[in-house]
């Protein structure tokens, strides 16, 4: 599907990750965003749901990938954020 690929290859070269530290984690990870009570932004670990402190480095999809997340099919070996699960259900957020 060449449409596809060339759409993923848009997105991804012209959009960039949040990236940030979590410490329970122990390693730079992908963060989400969700607004505090007051409208206040905060942004969250994708893999444990843990509040990050500071801001975020905002990285490329190719850096994206460097540490472990990926674009397209999964690569061999299983999941990204080392809990084992394969992402199939991290354990982390357990």
């Amino acid at each position: 599907m060449i449409g596809v690929t060339a759409m993923r290859d848009d997105l991804t070269d012209s959009t960039s990750f949040p990236v940030a530290r979590c410490e329970r984690c122990g390693k730079s990870v992908l963060a989400y965003v969700a607004l505090a009570p007051d409208g206040a932004e905060r942004r969250f670990c994708t893999h444990c749901d843990t509040l990050l402190d500071g801001e975020p480095e905002w990285v490329s999809a190719e850096e994206l990938e460097s540490i472990g997340y990926y674009f397209g099919s999964r690569p061999p070996g299983g999941g990204g954020c080392g809990c084992g699960a394969n992402g199939g259900g991290c354990s982390r957020k357990n």
